[in-house]
């Protein structure tokens, strides 16, 4: 038997390898389940919904859509902030790693590439967010879900970015807040 991540990128493989011209192209077969391609954790599905980002003392500071694509294959984010401040990611699971990729880009000009995985329940992504003004800082983004599941509504994700400092590699918190379902 094939170890997990060679069965992945086999199967990857053959299904996004480009096809010859001329090869029959069939658009009326149905797309690979998720599950047959290696896509779905099932640890990152907690994090699938609608929610408002609340503050301590109960403040909304914005919205954070997380929606399923690619037939599980990826989580893309919609960030709007209470203050008019957009943003959206897309976030995979590479199975070579296997790591969680996550790119993101707001319309203040930040990029953001970090990557990581599941520790503990939560998931932990960590790399390079370069500004505009030049300014690159290393951050680490931790969503860690509390009574999340696939069927209740009454849970919330605990969000805590930091960054790191160049000299002291020392984590101070950017900020914090608790997703909760939107209603």
């Amino acid at each position: 038997m094939l170890p997990h991540a060679l069965f992945v990128a086999a199967i990857s493989y053959l299904w996004l390898a480009p096809r010859p011209v001329g090869a029959e192209t069939s658009t009326t077969a149905p797309p690979p389940a998720a599950a047959s391609v290696g896509c779905v954790d099932k640890s990152a599905v907690a994090l699938i919904g609608d929610w408002d980002a609340v503050v301590a003392g109960g403040t909304v500071v914005g919205r954070d859509v997380l929606t399923s694509r690619l037939h599980g294959c990826a989580i893309e984010e919609q960030w709007t902030g209470a203050r008019g401040m957009h943003g959206t990611s897309l976030t995979a699971l590479d199975p070579a790693g296997p790591r969680w990729r996550q790119f993101w880009v707001d319309d203040s000009g930040t990029v953001a590439a970090l990557e990581g995985g599941f520790d503990g329940g939560a998931l932990v992504l960590e790399g390079a967010s370069n500004q505009t003004s030049g300014k690159t800082t290393h951050v680490r983004g931790t969503w860690r879900p509390t009574g999340c599941s696939a069927e209740k509504t009454e849970c919330s994700v605990h969000v805590l970015w930091e960054a790191q400092d160049a000299q002291s590699k020392a984590w101070s918190r950017l900020y914090e807040f608790d997703l909760r379902r939107h209603e």
